[in-house]
């Protein structure tokens, strides 16, 4: 039993349920020993003395010597009153115990004291705390062990975590609308997708392994360079599409996605790659403002998504991609894809074969190795080969018998004669008859590998453009248009003028230069020119200076007039590969006087160098 002195350590945080004792089969004898069993399953023993006094057991106490023994009706109650050891205290001091009693049952059954009890309880608590404590050390090292373990290939890095909401977000959105849009839109969009889950397969592996060679950078790059090239001739191969806007502007921009190869500046040259794109996506914003709202939406969504791009890259890759110092090698790395998003539908199935060519009949001559084999034998028979021959005689030769050589028609009678009307040379009707019968050319089948050539198809007439290209006025594909005028132009702008026909354009005020590309029977008429007029590969043009131009450039053109003013008579003027060039310059009276260019010239060794002057022109 204890008694109200009886401390219990604030030390000992681990619960214990319950604290149960149990007198079993009390001996007589001195040295034997009694179990004390707690709830931890820890058992001491306790060494009891025999009671030699045991005539002066009082009344009140209730002996047994078996297992079922009471040890007095105060310690029955102390049981059932201590559920749990921390309780123990506040149980004890509501329990009344009489000091007589108590040691009148230490006397009569030879227990351990209070006290003495109180110190094996503290021990054995003491004990099971210790074996509570290793066994949750043991169990949470193991249990962070195998999480630690089994989580390390699954490690994503915050700069991999923030690329992913680019993707899932803005990606993802963009993915969307193209597939909204549909046709080659759609297809472009799904490029757009691969391109940014390679990279992230990229940006990835360089947060898990430390810089590699540039041979291993190159080829785990290698798929998002593919994506990128096929966007590029997906575009060149649709130019007739009505999509052609969408798809420039994606073919241009995409090389964005090239920044982890680039450095100190990643940042910049993304800016860079968005403004290339920003002159088609401003057509198409241009085309559909008041049309459909989804294609205005798919240009924001894209120049979101570039914008994101440059927000992360100053956040987490300022000067260049960033690799892992501690990590792995990046070959062994590129295998885990660390959580990768769901990657994209596979693509359309691959074309069918070729139908198969019918095979050429068999030939009935005889084969290639029985004319061997005949050729073989005639040239075994040595002089004898010619045994089979027939003898002709002299009378049958032509050489020897003149008469062989003549017919009919040699007689001077037999002969026809040909008047003019029967020459085809005087008669041009003749010359008029159908064409000679031409053998068409047997069909052959292709070579594997190497796609049937087909005759190229006539060039589809492309729309007329007369529009402001950022600093460029672009003037293309014109046909007998007369009032062609640039009139709101500055220093900065340039014209030029690509296949027009029949066209005359006027420019207004002082700008940069003006080209004429590929031009025929077009005529131009301008202010001032700050840089120079060029004339490339036309033909039959004109250009009338009204101001001043510091240089003509004229190159590979045929027939050119050029009309100069007053104030442009110091006009340097280059040629090359041209013909037919004229200059006029005016005179007093307004009138102008033709000079012609030289297109001959005459060069000559003196000994020491070359000199070459005109010729004269007849």
């Amino acid at each position: 039993m204890c008694c109200n002195s009886c401390v219990i350590s604030d030390d000992d945080d681990d619960d214990v349920d319950s604290l149960q004792t149990k007198a079993q089969d009390i001996p007589h004898k001195t040295g034997e020993t009694k179990e004390v069993t707690t709830s931890q399953d820890v058992r001491a023993t306790i060494p009891t003395e025999e009671h030699k006094n045991s005539s002066e057991t009082t009344p009140k106490e209730k002996v047994k010597v078996d297992s079922s023994q009471e040890v007095g009706l105060e310690e029955v109650q102390l049981q059932k009153k201590v559920p749990s050891l921390q309780t123990i205290p506040e149980k004890l001091e509501k329990v009344p115990v009489k000091e007589q009693e108590v040691q009148t049952t230490e006397k009569v059954f030879g227990i351990m004291s209070a006290s003495e009890l109180h110190s094996a309880v503290n021990r054995l608590e003491a004990v099971a705390s210790r074996l509570e404590t290793l066994a949750q050390k043991s169990t949470s090292a193991g249990s962070s062990k195998s999480s630690s373990g089994g989580g390390e290939s699954e490690v994503v890095t915050p700069s991999v975590t923030a690329f992913d909401e680019i993707v899932n977000s803005s990606v993802g959105k963009f993915v969307d609308l193209s597939n909204k849009i549909q046709g080659d839109v759609q297809t472009v969009g799904a490029m757009v997708q691969r391109g940014f889950n390679n990279l992230r397969q990229y940006i990835y592996v360089a947060s898990r392994s430390k810089q590699p060679s540039e041979a291993v950078m190159e080829k785990l790059f290698d798929p998002v360079k593919k994506v990128i090239e096929e966007a590029m001739t997906f575009k060149d191969n649709n130019r007739p599409s009505k999509q052609f806007n969408h798809l420039s502007a994606i073919a241009e921009s995409l090389p964005a996605l090239c920044w982890v190869r680039v450095a100190p500046t990643p940042g910049p040259y993304v800016k860079d790659m968005q403004d290339a794109g920003m002159f088609y996506t401003n057509r198409v914003l241009k085309e559909y403002k008041d049309k459909d709202q989804t294609h205005v939406d798919w240009v924001k969504t894209w120049n979101d998504t570039l914008s994101k791009t440059i927000a992360y890259i100053k956040e987490f890759h300022t000067t260049g991609l960033s690799w892992n110092p501690q990590g792995g090698e990046a070959s062994a790395v590129s295998g885990s894809t660390g959580g990768a998003p769901v990657p994209p539908p596979p693509g359309p199935p691959p074309p069918p074969p070729p139908p198969a060519m019918n095979a050429p009949p068999p030939s009935s001559g005889p084969s290639e190795d029985d004319a061997r084999a005949a050729l073989m034998d005639a040239l075994n028979k040595g002089t004898d080969i010619t045994s089979g021959l027939r003898h002709v005689s002299d009378a049958k030769k032509t050489h020897k018998n003149p008469n062989l050589r003549r017919t009919s028609q040699d007689n001077a009678d037999g002969l026809k004669k040909v008047t003019d009307d029967m020459k085809t040379h005087k008669n041009p009707t003749l010359r008029q008859g159908p064409k000679p019968f031409k053998a068409a050319a047997p069909q052959t089948a292709p070579k594997p590998g190497k796609p049937a050539v087909q005759a190229p198809a006539a060039a589809a007439k492309k729309p007329p453009v007369f529009e402001l290209q950022d600093k460029r006025w672009a003037i293309e594909y014109q046909e007998g248009n007369k009032n062609i005028e640039v009139a709101d132009t500055n220093l900065k702008q340039t014209v030029y003028a690509f296949k027009c026909n029949n066209c005359v354009i006027k420019v207004k005020n002082k700008l940069n230069s003006i080209t004429l590309d590929s031009c025929k029977k077009t005529a131009i008429v301008f202010d001032d020119v700050v840089s120079s007029l060029e004339f490339i590969n036309c033909q039959s043009v004109q250009g009338q200076v009204m101001g001043k131009v510091p240089t003509i450039s004229i190159d590979k053109t045929d027939g050119c007039l050029i009309y100069l003013s007053k104030d442009s008579l110091d006009t340097e003027i280059v040629t090359a590969k041209s013909s037919e060039m004229n200059v006029l310059v005016p005179k007093d009276d307004g009138d102008f006087t033709e000079f012609a260019l030289p297109e001959q010239f005459k060069t000559t060794w003196d000994g020491s160098k070359f000199n070459t002057v005109q010729t004269d022109i007849a």
